[in-house]
């Protein structure tokens, strides 16, 4: 487990060794000291120029962060967990920390980042984590943001993806007043499998925005894109999702669905998936959906004796368990149904 605490690395409370046999997790202060070829190569792998303001503005603040590198043909079991605390100390702050993810050549490992704050303290997270698998590598990534609802985070997830690598990536959003995720994928050799799912469960005036791109440039590739969303009270859901098929992208199989549940009259969603397609022999779909509990279902239940709260929050948490279950590593899986399943039984819905 590593800890950033109000935005900063805390590395003597990283819990287990920071290098063993097939990782080295190494803090950026050490690796810009060093000037590390490592990270220097992986931070010149994007056009800054190129970047959006809010990737520039934490490239500009870089210092704090750390780079996780996995070598090659290793297999590493344990869940590698990036935990960020936010406390009361941190009001009115601005974090900007970066992780860097090195898988090389079939290597193996499963990432977890988690946001959360001890009160309702109101900050400003803008985070960025570029993750980069190598030929034959596997990597599991998931993002939990559940920070206080007077929080604000834009959040970047970059993934490079070379031939025939898997990348599993699951992003859950449950805190923040407003929060944004942009989560970019390239697939660059043939032989690629990316999954890209995400939760996102709002209340109260919560806003988050979710953004995917999946960049197909070469043949022989799969992607699967399901994102679910579940609004009560006054929230707002963003989905903006893009398959993009190049030329030489042929035999591409792309699949994208943005599915989403409404409690409330005051909830809105706007939801935009797209296919940019430009080579001719490709399987793509992309579709939306929308709606509401069916009153029949929701009597059904309390004809079962059970109240209408419960009825709603049954139907509800089976409705996002779907998605959840989509993913494939036990421990990530497990700790996404402990997470849903505490966050309905705090909180009152359709209300």
């Amino acid at each position: 487990e590593l800890v950033f605490i109000d935005g900063l690395f805390q590395a003597g409370l990283t819990s287990g060794p920071v290098q063993e046999a097939g990782i080295t997790i190494t803090p950026f202060s050490d690796a810009l000291e060093r000037r590390s070829d490592g990270l220097q190569q992986s931070l010149s792998y994007y056009d800054a120029t190129a970047s959006d303001a809010f990737t520039g503005l934490n490239t500009a603040l870089l210092g704090q962060g750390v780079v996780i590198d996995i070598a090659a043909d290793t297999a590493f079991e344990p869940l590698i967990h990036v935990l960020h605390i936010a406390t009361h100390e941190s009001a009115g702050a601005l974090f900007a920390p970066r992780l860097i993810v090195n898988l090389a050549h079939h290597a193996q490992a499963a990432v977890l980042e988690s946001w959360t704050a001890t009160d309702d303290t109101t900050s400003f997270t803008n985070t960025v984590t570029d993750l980069f698998a190598a030929e034959g590598a596997h990597l599991a990534y998931c993002k939990i943001q559940d920070e206080s609802r007077s929080a604000y985070h834009v959040g970047t997830t970059r993934v490079h993806q070379a031939a025939n690598s898997n990348v599993q990536a699951f992003t859950l959003n449950l805190g923040a007043q407003l929060a944004r995720h942009n989560l970019d994928i390239i697939v660059d050799g043939e032989g690629c499998d990316s999954t890209l799912d995400g939760l996102y469960i709002l209340q109260g005036n919560q806003h988050v925005d979710n953004h995917t791109t999946v960049d197909h440039r070469f043949p022989h590739c799969e992607s699967s894109q399901l994102y679910k969303g579940l609004l009560d009270g006054k929230s707002r859901g963003v989905f903006n999702g893009k398959i993009f098929v190049r030329q030489a992208a042929q035999k591409t199989n792309a699949y994208q669905l943005n599915q989403n549940l409404l409690l409330s009259p005051g909830t809105r969603i706007d939801t935009k998936p797209q296919l940019e397609i430009y080579a001719d022999d490709v399987r793509c779909t992309h579709g939306a959906t929308l709606g509401q509990l069916a009153e029949d279902e929701i009597f059904y239940l309390q004809s079962r004796c059970i109240n209408r709260e419960d009825a709603i929050k049954l139907l509800a948490r089976g409705y996002c368990q779907e998605v959840v279950y989509r993913v494939k590593h036990d421990g990530l899986r497990n700790l996404l149904h402990q997470y849903v399943r505490a966050h309905f039984c705090l909180k009152r819905l359709g209300q």
